[in-house]
């Protein structure tokens, strides 16, 4: 079975759904075809969480200042069958979360930048 993995270390909860964000085009070419960036993103959301689920998003991110970036594994973007692919020098956001319910942390995301997947 696959999983979501920052740095090669399963999240402990795992997300309530994710999904690749769609680019907006950077330009046009002389044809009028969009130009799109080579990078994507990708978000993950949970609905609810408990605060040491969110602790080690927040664990994830405070690391980042060794290298900048990390390696995340996320469902395959182009692939016949649903599967998980390491995709490494990620960028990642700071997880964000709204009101907290009975001690959890509701509607977190985390976003994950500079995705190459070509």
């Amino acid at each position: 079975m696959s999983y979501y993995r920052i740095n090669g270390v399963d999240l402990t909860l795992q997300p309530s759904d994710g999904k690749w964000m769609t680019r907006q085009p950077i330009a046009l070419d002389g044809n009028g075809q969009p130009i799109y960036p080579v990078e994507r993103e990708f978000q993950l959301s949970w609905d609810l969480m408990d605060v040491s689920e969110l602790y080690q998003l927040q664990d994830f991110f405070d690391t980042l200042g060794v290298t900048g970036t990390v390696s995340v594994d996320l469902p395959t973007l182009k692939s016949l069958t649903y599967g998980f692919t390491t995709y490494s020098g990620c960028v990642m956001y700071e997880p964000e979360y709204d009101v907290y319910f009975e001690d959890h942390p509701t509607k977190a995301s985390l976003l994950i930048a500079r995705i190459r997947t070509i």
